[in-house]
């Protein structure tokens, strides 16, 4: 009995708190991007933290490095380091050109169904 009236004691003072001191409070929806971006979760998520590192070298043209990187999450199946290594071997872009191994990759890519890896696996067999 005593804990119900401590709960309805906390509950009501919270009911009448003004609206304008309830709308000051801080916004429990965190910012994704910033998130997503951020040290701790990339650490915890090796697959995404090797894309995103691989991605970034191969905007900066360093092609052999973003190979290494897109070998290192496709280890975790992760499907876009795969098909970005069925393209690199497909066109020998940072690794030696073998066309049957580029096929391979975006196999692996397409086996859940993404249309668009679907279609280059298609048109590399």
């Amino acid at each position: 009995m005593r804990l119900m009236i401590v709960v309805a004691i906390a509950l009501f003072a919270n009911a009448s708190m003004p609206c304008a001191a309830r709308a000051q409070e801080p916004d429990a929806t965190p910012d994704l991007t910033e998130l997503l971006n951020s040290s701790d979760f990339l650490l915890y998520h090796p697959d995404l933290g090797d894309r995103k590192m691989g991605l970034d070298a191969y905007k900066r043209g360093d092609y052999e490095y973003a190979a290494r990187y897109f070998h290192w999450a496709a280890r975790f199946a992760d499907k876009a380091s795969q098909a970005m290594l069925g393209s690199m071997y497909w066109s020998g872009q940072g690794v030696p050109q073998d066309r049957v191994l580029g096929c391979a990759w975006m196999d692996l890519a397409a086996e859940r169904g993404y249309p668009n890896w679907v279609a280059f696996r298609e048109r590399y067999w």
